[in-house]
């Protein structure tokens, strides 16, 4: 095990002056590990690439307001898919796929 570098560094972030990962609801936990996850994107954008977003089941844990505000945030992006138990997408095109397997 490499003992140095960058993938043993430790960070933390904060909400108002306050520990996220201690003092952060779920959603807002979740939110700030989304944008950490999805920050990268908007570097291949700006070399004129658009990438695909891919998310599974990411809307289980959040409540309706950080729903709103991540499918607000998705809209910049080109293509999303978004795996989901619930449809709670909005005015999304969306597709189901049956236990059949068959898509409509």
């Amino acid at each position: 095990m490499t003992s140095t570098g960058i993938h043993r560094e430790d960070f933390s972030m904060t909400l108002n002056g306050h520990d996220i990962a201690t003092f952060g609801s779920q959603g807002e936990n979740r939110m700030v590990a989304l944008a950490l996850k999805l920050s990268p994107f908007f570097l291949i954008e700006d070399k004129d690439k658009r990438p695909l977003v891919i998310l599974d089941d990411v809307m289980s844990e959040l409540d309706a307001n950080h729903r709103e505000k991540l499918i607000n945030f998705l809209k910049k992006f080109e293509q999303v898919f978004i795996t989901a138990t619930k449809l709670e997408v909005g005015d999304a095109k969306t597709y189901t796929l049956s236990k059949k397997g068959e898509i409509s």
